[in-house]
C-alpha cells in the first residue's frame, strides 16, 4: 500500500506544476520506366512507363488549436520542430500560435471547456476527468515515457539508496514546488516521514544557490525537474540519481482530446501527430541538433543562451522520450500499457483526497492506440524538413 500511494502522489504533481511549404512545383525524374512526379500547390501528379496517370490531391488544411503544460522547447521539440520545419503545413494542419498554461490540470479544464482541441501534457488529469465522469477523454499518442522529476545527491556522499538519506536535508526548488510530493513519495517507500526522519529546504531551479548548496553540504540531495538537475550537472557537480525505479515509468507526456474530437476528427489528429513523428526521427539525430536549435530557438529564446544547459536539456529530453527495453523498437506514440496498469490500480487504492480516482478507468479506452499504425505510416526519406519557413 505504502509504495502504490506513493506512485499516486508522484503523479498528483502533474496537475499542479509543470513550460511554411514552398510554394513552388518540383520535378522528379527516376527509374527505367521514366517515372515522373510533379509536387504543386494542387497536388502531386504521377506518370508511370506505361502511360498510367493518377493525381493525388494536397490534403485539405485543417486547424488544430494546441495546448503545452509547459514552456521548454526542447522537451516538445517534436512539435515545436514540426511547425517551424513545415511538417504540419506538409500534413494540411494549421496550429496557428501554440498555446502554453501552467499545469495539467488547467490545461484539461480549457480542453473541456471547448477552448482548446488537442493538450499536450501528462495524462494524469485527463485520467482523472475520465474517473470522476467529467469529461471523456482519449489520450492518442505516448511521446515521452520516463518521470519528469527526480532525486538525487552528490555522487561524493557516497549515498546510493533512499535510506540512506535519512537524517538528512533535501534541497528542493521552493516549498510549492512540483517536486515535493516526489520527494514524499520516494522517501515514504522507505518509511521516513517529512519533519521527523528528513528535513526539506529551497534551494532554488539548478542555479548557482543549488549547487553551492549541494557542494557544501546544506543539502544532503536535490529533487526537481530532470532539467534543474540535469543544469547541476551540466555546472561540473556528479550526481548519483536516487529514485526508485517504481517510479521511473509512469504516464508521462501525452497528446489528450475529448472523444468526442477523436472520433469526429480522427484524421487530422493522425496528421498531427505524423508530422511530429516524423520532427522526431529527424531531430533526435544528433547531426541535426544545431539545425533543429535554429528552428526552434524563436519559440523559447532564452532556453537558448546557455550552450552547456542546452546540451543538458537534449540529454534529459531524449532520456524521458525513451521507452522501456521491453517495448523494443516502438512505434512512436506507442503506449507503455504496464505503467498505465500500474498508475491506475494504485491510484484506485488510495484515498481521493490524497491524489487517487474517484472511479474505475477503462485503460484500452483512454489510452487508445488505434491510430498509432497510420501516424507511423511514412518513408525514410519524410523525415527531411519539407521547409523552414
Amino acid at each position: 500500500m505504502r509504495t502504490m500511494r506513493a506512485i499516486v502522489l508522484l503523479l498528483v504533481l502533474a496537475l499542479v506544476a509543470t513550460a511554411c511549404a514552398d510554394d513552388t512545383g518540383t520535378t522528379t525524374t527516376s527509374g527505367e520506366d521514366g517515372v515522373t512526379t510533379t509536387a504543386g500547390e494542387d497536388g502531386a501528379t504521377t506518370t508511370a512507363g506505361d502511360g498510367a496517370t493518377t493525381t493525388a490531391a494536397a490534403p485539405e488544411v485543417e486547424t488544430l488549436t494546441v495546448m503545452i503544460a509547459n514552456l521548454r522547447a526542447i522537451q516538445y521539440f517534436p512539435v515545436y520542430l514540426a511547425d517551424a520545419g513545415g511538417y504540419f503545413a506538409d500534413e494540411g494542419i494549421d496550429v496557428g500560435e501554440i498555446q502554453i498554461v501552467s499545469g495539467s490540470g488547467a490545461a484539461v479544464q480549457q480542453v473541456i471547456a471547448g477552448n482548446i482541441d488537442l493538450l499536450i501534457s501528462n495524462p494524469a488529469a485527463s485520467i482523472s476527468a475520465v474517473a470522476g465522469g467529467q469529461a471523456d477523454m482519449v489520450v492518442y499518442c505516448s511521446s515521452h515515457y520516463q518521470n519528469i522529476f527526480t532525486l538525487a545527491t552528490p555522487t561524493s556522499t557516497g549515498i546510493t539508496d533512499i535510506a540512506g538519506l535519512e537524517g538528512g536535508t533535501i534541497g528542493i526548488s521552493e516549498p510549492s514546488g512540483g517536486e515535493v510530493p516526489v520527494v514524499r513519495a520516494a522517501m515514504a517507500t522507505e518509511g521516513l516521514v517529512d519533519g521527523e526522519d528528513y528535513q526539506m529546504l529551497a534551494i532554488g531551479e539548478g542555479g548557482q544557490v543549488t549547487f553551492e548548496a549541494l557542494s557544501n553540504g546544506d543539502a544532503t540531495a536535490y529533487s526537481s525537474s530532470v532539467f534543474d538537475v540535469a543544469a547541476i550537472e551540466a555546472a561540473g557537480l556528479p550526481l548519483t540519481h536516487l529514485l526508485p525505479p517504481e517510479f521511473l515509468y509512469v504516464p508521462s507526456i501525452g497528446y489528450s482530446v475529448l472523444r468526442e474530437t477523436f472520433d469526429s476528427r480522427s484524421d487530422a489528429l493522425t496528421r498531427f501527430a505524423r508530422a511530429t513523428a516524423r520532427a522526431y526521427e529527424w531531430g533526435s539525430q544528433e547531426e541535426n541538433r544545431e539545425a533543429v536549435n535554429e528552428l526552434i530557438t524563436p519559440y523559447n529564446a532564452e532556453l537558448f543562451e546557455d550552450p552547456a544547459f542546452v546540451d543538458a536539456t537534449w540529454d534529459a529530453t531524449l532520456t524521458l522520450m525513451t521507452p522501456p527495453e521491453e517495448m523494443g523498437d516502438a512505434d512512436y506514440c506507442a503506449h507503455y500499457i504496464p505503467g498505465w496498469e500500474t498508475y491506475v490500480a494504485a491510484a484506485l487504492e488510495t484515498p481521493v483526497e490524497e491524489g487517487g480516482l474517484p472511479g474505475e478507468v477503462d485503460i484500452p479506452s483512454v489510452a487508445d492506440e488505434s491510430l498509432v499504425p497510420a501516424i507511423n505510416d511514412f518513408a525514410p526519406e519524410d523525415i527531411e524538413p519539407p521547409s523552414a519557413g
